[in-house]
């Protein structure tokens, strides 16, 4: 296959045994004009491995990078990062290793940061995601900014819920804002220039896994750095890797995830208060809706549930007093 000579690198961060899935998305990057893809192995099993290895051996353009420990998503992104900024590259791109670019999805993002250049150098931009992303969906129909509500608790507000519930909710609106602002973006699908990643630095490795993300683009706001979904560059999600059911007290759910959700974007969002009583008002309700949606399992299997209660109340704690890192107390591995 001929190789397209545009300066992009993709950083693709994979663990467990995705190789299948990864190696997917490497092919759609290259076929999208990527001159170089960067593979973090995090951690995965041998048989993995090995697959990657082979993959990387066959291809002088993509490199493999293998840890021997899952670092979470900020350590394996922290190291995907550094390598491909030493490769120069004009830009970088990051995927997830199920983000699988949908048709032109690089040359969209390159036709939208140059027609946007003039008014937004150096925009950061994020590929749209929103057959599993609501809030994707709801800024590309209706203009919501995507953003850290003040005072709110994991992004929840009473009043939010209040007003959701007596509004019309209209659905299959058109696509009005094809691109707009906004100040938060996942990872997968991160567009930007290599001197903003060098301006950034690194990600905060002791959030470890989930937030991480967010907490990146905190510092793209703080830094002044303009930063918009692109609703014609689409990835599409192989994998949901993280589905809510119903809720954080849902024991289907792994404590793993639940308790790194939870403490990180507690602690993120600890930045935005204003009102701590409004924040304490929104997290008790936050707490009460959970409770509430898992009223059949605490008739069920209640000490289970009010297990995960306590998790979840340590690390809010953990959170909100910057207790982070990796804690050895939470012993699923699943990520």
């Amino acid at each position: 296959m001929t190789r397209k000579t545009t300066s992009v690198v993709a950083v693709i961060v994979t663990y467990g045994e995705r190789a299948e899935l990864c190696l997917r998305v490497v092919a759609a990057a290259f076929e999208n004009g990527v001159s170089q893809v960067v593979v973090v192995d995090n951690g995965s099993q041998e048989a993995n491995a090995t697959k990657l290895q082979q993959a990387a051996a066959q291809d002088p353009c993509l490199h493999l990078l293998r840890i021997s420990e899952n670092l979470g998503s900020a350590g394996g992104v922290a190291r995907g990062l550094t390598h491909a900024i030493s490769l120069k590259p004009d830009d970088i791109w990051i995927l997830d290793d199920d983000n699988l670019p949908r048709g032109d999805c690089l040359k969209t993002l390159l036709s939208v940061r140059s027609a946007i250049n003039t008014d937004f150098q150096d925009a950061v931009l994020y590929c749209y995601r929103g057959s599993t992303r609501i809030n994707d969906l709801k800024s590309a129909e209706r203009g919501t900014i995507k953003r850290y509500g003040q005072n709110t608790f994991l992004a929840f507000s009473a009043g939010s819920l209040l007003i959701g519930k007596f509004c019309d909710r209209k659905s299959a609106l058109p696509i009005s804002y094809p691109v707009i602002r906004t100040y938060i973006g996942p990872y997968g699908g991160m567009f930007a220039p290599r001197t903003i990643f060098e301006s950034l630095g690194l990600p905060r490795e002791d959030y470890f896994l989930y937030a991480d993300d967010h907490e990146y683009c905190s510092r793209m706001v703080r830094m002044g750095v303009d930063q918009f979904l692109v609703y014609s560059a689409q990835v599409e999600d192989l994998d949901v890797s993280f589905a809510n059911g119903n809720g954080l007290l849902d024991l289907h759910v792994s404590e793993f995830k639940v308790y790194f959700q939870v403490r990180n974007h507690t602690h993120l969002g600890m930045q935005n208060i204003d009102c701590r009583l409004c924040y304490e008002v929104n997290k008790a309700v936050f707490l009460l809706v959970q409770l509430f949606r898992v009223r059949h399992s605490i008739m069920c299997a209640p000490r289970q549930v009010f297990k995960r209660l306590r998790l979840i109340l340590a690390a809010i704690s953990d959170g909100e007093n910057g207790r982070l890192g990796r804690r050895n107390r939470v012993t699923d591995v699943e990520r």
